[in-house]
């Protein structure tokens, strides 16, 4: 509701006004497709007759989360071969990695184990077919991988 007389503005504290993607409607403050450049102080300042006001909020924009990869996504291998997958946060160096068999949880079979990032297979066998799923966990949350996908095929 406007009240004659009085203004009401919003700028971010430290810039020259608001960011671009940034706007004003009726004394609210919106702001599109928010980025991590948008974090800060934003000061509401309203003026009228004789009098002035401001109050600051705080805007925290935490970093969009990153995929978590595995490499292959599908592998296909004979009894008693070799078979390892490969899984990764693309620009984060710090996080736990684990894999799992079928599911967030599921135990990695015998004969499976994993060291860092990779999954290891050394003598696959026709249990150890199925999907395996990585996750990556740090301080700000889980994210999963897609399914790697692995085939063990009988010698003929």
């Amino acid at each position: 509701m406007k009240t004659p007389g009085v203004r009401l503005q919003w700028s971010k504290v430290g810039t020259a006004g608001l960011p671009s993607n940034a706007a004003q409607y009726d004394g609210e403050l919106v702001i599109d497709n928010v980025q991590e450049s948008d974090s800060g102080q934003y000061r509401c300042t309203v003026s009228g007759d004789h009098q002035f006001a401001t109050d600051d909020a705080t805007l925290n924009v935490e970093p969009k989360a990153q995929p978590v990869m595995v490499d292959p996504l599908e592998q296909t291998v004979n009894v008693n071969e070799m078979a390892t997958f490969r899984c990764w946060v693309p620009g984060l160096l710090s996080c736990e990695l684990k894999w799992h068999k079928e599911e967030v949880g599921g135990e990695l079979p015998y004969g499976v184990y994993q060291t860092d990032g990779t999954l290891k297979i050394p003598h696959a066998q026709l249990e150890h077919a199925g999907n395996y799923i990585c996750t990556a966990s740090n301080e700000y949350g889980i994210g999963k991988s897609p399914p790697a996908r692995l085939i063990v095929k009988q010698r003929k």
